[in-house]
C-alpha cells in the first residue's frame, strides 16, 4: 500500500542531497523530506523550517500498522454496510505529513497552531488536495465518523522535562535545538495528559461503531500509565505496536470501544529493550496475583552521566494470569517512587492489557 522509502536511491537521483548529514544538519533533513514527497508520492512541498521536520519512513511504518490493525474491523462494517467513517489526523502540524503520504483517501485534519494550519493550506493549495483534505484550525476534538485517528503528539511537559530526559538518555549536553513550536513539544502532563484527553474525548465522541483511535508514544516509561488508563475507562481493546527504524523505536498505542479483535500477525508486544541484563536471581514482592522483581544493575544512562560505574536497581512488574507469568511494566530506580504510589491503581488496569503482552 505504501512505497519502501529507500534514501541511497533518493541521493541518486538528487545527486545534490547529502544523507550522510540527515541526522546532525536540519536543512538537510527538510530537504530530504521534501525530495521524499516529490519522488514516491508526486506531492510538491516547501516545509516550513520554523517548524518540525517530518520523519517519513517512521510516519509510513505508523500508517502501515494502523491500516493492518483496522483490516477485521473493516471486514464486519462491510458485512454489515456500514459506511466508511473518515480518517483522522490530530495536531496534523505545519506540513500535514499524514494525510500527504495517504491522500487518496478523505482526510480530516486538525491543527492548533495558526502559523501551521497557514503552512498546510497553502501546501494543499499547491497540489489541489483542499477536497481529500478537509484541514481545520481547531484544538477541540474533531467530532466526525473516524475509521481511524492517528496523532503525534507533544511529548513533554515543558522544556526543563525534555531537557531532563535528554540528559537521562544521553549523559551530555544537547545539541543545538531543532526548528519547532511549543504546540509541537509541550502539552501540561507531557504526552500522558494529552493522550489522556484524547482517550477522554474518544469516549465521548465515539460516532462510529468500528473506529479504531491511536497515538504516538515517544517515552518507553508513559506505556503502563496509558494503558492501565485505558482499561480503567473501559477500553480493554487495545494494543502496542513497537516501531523501530534504525536505533530509535516509538510506539503506537491504538484503542477501540468495539470487540473486533486485532489481526493475529500484528505485532502487540511490549518492547523488550533492557529486559535482557536483568540477573536470573531476584528478589520479589508479592502484590496479590502480581509480583515486583527487583535486581541491580548497571544502568548506561548513569554511567554515561558520571563516567562511572553506578548501581542502580531496575526491574519488572509480571502477573500470573491464565497459569502464565507474564510481563506488564519495566521501571528502573528513576522511577521507584511513582511504582510505589501507583502500584495498586496500575495494577488494577493492567490485567486485560498483560494477557496481550508475550510471555516474562
Amino acid at each position: 500500500m505504501f512505497p519502501r522509502v529507500n534514501l541511497r536511491h533518493l541521493q541518486a537521483q538528487y545527486p545534490d542531497l547529502d544523507i550522510s548529514t540527515i541526522d546532525t544538519d536540519p536543512e538537510t533533513a527538510y530537504r530530504v523530506a521534501e525530495a521524499t514527497l516529490a519522488h514516491y508520492f508526486g506531492v510538491t512541498a516547501r516545509l516550513s523550517r520554523a517548524h518540525l521536520t517530518p520523519r517519513i519512513p517512521a510516519r509510513l511504518q505508523y500508517l502501515a500498522a494502523i491500516e493492518r490493525l483496522c483490516e477485521p474491523a473493516d471486514v464486519v462494517r462491510e458485512q454489515l454496510r456500514i459506511p466508511e467513517g473518515a480518517l483522522v489526523d490530530v495536531g496534523t502540524g505545519a506540513a500535514a505529513i499524514m494525510p500527504l503520504l495517504h491522500c487518496k483517501r478523505y482526510w480530516v485534519a486538525t491543527e492548533c497552531n495558526k502559523s501551521s494550519v497557514d503552512h498546510a493550506a497553502a501546501i494543499l493549495k499547491a497540489n489541489n488536495l483542499q477536497e481529500q483534505i478537509n484541514l481545520r484550525h481547531q484544538a477541540s476534538w474533531p467530532a466526525v465518523p473516524v475509521r481511524y485517528l492517528v496523532c503525534n503528539p507533544p511529548f513533554y511537559h515543558d522544556e526543563g522535562d525534555l531537557r531532563a530526559r535528554h540528559r537521562a538518555k544521553r549523559g551530555a549536553k544537547m545539541g543545538a535545538a531543532l526548528p519547532s513550536t511549543a504546540s509541537e513539544l509541550y502539552y501540561p502532563g507531557g504526552e500522558v495528559a494529552f493522550i489522556k484527553w484524547m482517550i477522554d474525548s474518544s469516549r465521548r465522541h465515539n460516532s462510529h461503531p468500528f473506529a479504531w483511535y491511536s497515538s504516538l508514544v515517544g517515552i518507553y516509561g508513559d506505556i503502563g500509565a496509558i494503558v492501565a488508563y485505558l482499561n480503567q475507562v473501559g477500553a480493554s481493546n487495545n494494543v502496542v505496536i513497537p516501531l523501530r527504524l534504525g536505533p530509535t523505536t516509538r510506539w503506537v498505542v491504538a484503542w477501540a470501544f468495539h470487540d473486533v479483535p486485532a489481526p493475529p500477525a500484528l505485532d502487540t508486544s511490549p518492547p523488550q529493550r533492557g529486559w535482557r541484563s536483568l540477573p536470573v536471581s531476584l528478589t520479589t514482592k508479592p502484590y496479590g496475583d502480581y509480583v515486583v522483581a527487583a535486581a541491580p544493575t548497571w544502568l548506561r544512562k548513569y554511567r554515561r552521566a558520571s563516567g562511572e560505574r553506578q548501581q542502580s536497581m531496575a526491574g519488572l512488574i509480571v502477573a500470573r494470569v491464565d497459569s502464565e507469568v507474564q510481563v506488564v511494566a519495566n521501571y528502573s530506580a528513576v522511577d521507584t517512587n511513582t511504582i510505589r504510589n501507583s502500584l495498586s491503581s496500575m495494577i488494577a488496569g493492567c490485567e486485560p492489557a498483560a494477557k496481550r503482552h508475550r510471555r516474562a
